[in-house]
Formats: C-alpha cells, structure tokens, sequence
C-alpha cells in the first residue's frame, strides 16, 4: 500500500496527484488517479501574480536568515552540538518550501512536468544532501579532533568544507536556474520594495556562503553567467519579476565578490580572520 501511495503522489511522468486523491486510490474508491497534468506543489491553481513579490522576499530572507543567523546561535546541547544545528536541521524544509512557493506562482505550476520540474526537484534533492552532510559533518568536526588522530579529521574536513559544501551550493545554483527558467514566459513588471529586500538577502547569502564554503569557484562564475544570461533576456523584454528580481541579486553578489577580493587580495573565509 505504501507503494502505490508513493507511486500515486510522484507520478512525475503524468502529473501530481493531491493526497485525497492518493487515499481514495489506494483504498479503492474509485478508479485509477485522474492526472491533472501539473507541477503544482499545493496541488491547485497556482497562486495570483500578486502574491509573488511577497514570496520572492520570503525566499530571500529566508535563504539569509538560516544560512548567515545560525552561525551566531552558539549554546551547545549535547556537547559539540550549537543550538544553530538544532534550527540548522529545519533550513532544507524552510529554504526549498519558500522555493516550491515561488515555483507555484510561475507557470509551470499548471504545465506538464518538464524537463524544468525534475531540475528543480533534483536539485532540491541535492540541496538537502549537500546541507545535511555538512551539518553532520561540522557537528562531529567539534569534538573529532581532540579524540582522534589526524586521518578521521582530514575525513570530517573533507566531508564538511568539500564535498558537502560543493552538493549543496550544486543544488541551489540548480533551483535557481529552475525557477528563471519556470518564469522566462511571465509579463514584465516593475520591482516593488518587497523583492528588492528579498534580493539582497539572497545575494549575501549567496557571497557569504561561497566565502565561508570555499566555493567562490562555483558561485562566483555562476553568477556572472546568470547576469549575462538574464541581462540580455531584460534587453529583450523578458523582464518578469522573478528574473529582474535575481538579476539584481546576482550583480549585488558580484559586487559583493568584487569588494572583499580586493579588499582580501583573494577570498579567504570570515572564521580565518574573525574567528566566526
């Protein structure tokens, strides 16, 4: 039974099913799930432009507020766990369902699953993998190093500020490739104050974590090509809200790299200078 729920409510190749439909089937009361044919997260029409600003300031916030705030909550409980890994475990769900939100505001909430959908479902995925290696990781490097020798520390270090680090910053340069690509049909309109806000918190997110997650080698050229790429399509009037909306996040970011590279001569992490 809990196969065919699964296979019901994931049915990618046709369609998302809501979860009265799920039970029904699966109880047998009626025939097999008529597939609705959309990508729509809330399973139901996607949501009214005008929510959209505020679910682009949402997504940045809070995109900002879990990423940058948690490094600041410093009481441990157990020892080597930070009250910021207790709110670290909830930043996947938070992140990625303010994402699903902007997504169901975008037309390809009621078009058929696309190639655009599994890239974003894909790299939700590989966000939340990314995250929760790191997390882990960095718990355990607290208190590895006092109780191990060198080889188990070199281990955590590379789980942590590599390979964590590179799946999740993967994930999210997917999804937001994902949501530019769901919104490049939408109408051009104006920037209101909501998305401003919401693009710079993205974009000191963005530069923050590839300055503290050594990968300004992967951020620092994905946004250079994303302003490229979304520039030329604001030339030629594909303004929609959402891609001026990271359009300015991402030349913010790029300011941001530019400032502190040559400030730094380079781009060394904040914990090596400050003691973050």
């Amino acid at each position: 039974m809990h196969f065919l729920a699964f296979v019901a409510l994931f049915d990618c190749g046709e369609g998302w099913a809501s979860p009265r439909q799920v039970y029904r089937a699966v109880k047998g009361d009626r025939p097999p799930i008529p597939h609705e044919r959309s990508m729509s997260f809330l399973s139901r029409p996607p949501a009214p432009s005008k929510v959209l600003p505020a679910r682009l300031t949402a997504f940045g916030i809070c995109y900002c507020a879990l990423h940058v705030g948690t490094v600041f909550l410093r009481p441990t409980f157990p020892p080597g766990l930070t009250l910021g890994d207790w709110v670290s475990l909830l930043i996947p769900w938070v992140v990625m369902g303010s994402a699903m939100l902007v997504w169901d505001a975008t037309p390809a909430a009621v078009a058929p699953p696309s190639a655009t959908a599994r890239l974003f479902l894909a790299s939700a995925l590989l966000y939340a993998t990314g995250y929760g290696i790191t997390l882990a990781a960095n718990a355990i490097g607290r208190l590895v190093p006092e109780l191990a020798p060198v080889q188990p520390s070199q281990l955590i270090y590379f789980l942590d500020e590599h390979l964590g680090h590179i799946l999740w910053h993967l994930g999210m340069v997917g999804v937001t490739v994902a949501l530019l690509l769901a919104a490049q049909d939408m109408r051009a309109v104006p920037l209101t104050l909501g998305p401003v806000l919401g693009a710079a918190a993205y974009a000191f997110a963005w530069f923050t974590d590839a300055v503290e997650g050594q990968t300004v080698p992967l951020l620092l050229p994905a946004s250079l090509l994303l302003v490229m790429w979304l520039w030329k399509g604001w030339i030629s009037g594909k303004g929609s809200l959402v891609r001026t909306t990271f359009l300015l996040a991402h030349a913010l970011a790029l300011g941001l790299f530019g400032v502190w590279g040559f400030w730094q001569r380079g781009f060394p992490q904040f914990s090596d200078i400050w003691g973050i």
